[in-house]
């Protein structure tokens, strides 16, 4: 899954709508094309992976906790 996540992130590529985030990829050298389809070469893929953090919490639409995402926790999103 990883891999195949990867390689569409480079080959393949996204569409973005935000334009923080296509700002913020082309001020790190990704290349687009149709102003908003950005390929993100492996080695920042990676990159980003190892600085991400391996933990966030999460809070419900109120602003509580909500459950973590860990074994013994089942977790189901709507929607994605």
């Amino acid at each position: 899954m990883h891999r195949a996540c990867r390689d569409i992130l480079e080959t393949t590529g996204v569409r973005l709508h935000e334009q923080e985030a296509v700002a913020l990829l082309r001020d790190v050298g990704c290349c687009f094309e149709d102003d908003n389809l950005v390929r993100i070469p492996l080695d920042l893929v990676e990159h980003a992976t190892m600085v991400a953090p391996k933990d966030v919490a999460i809070y419900d639409r109120n602003g509580g906790p909500a459950p973590r995402n860990e074994p013994g926790w089942i977790r189901s999103f709507a929607g994605c």
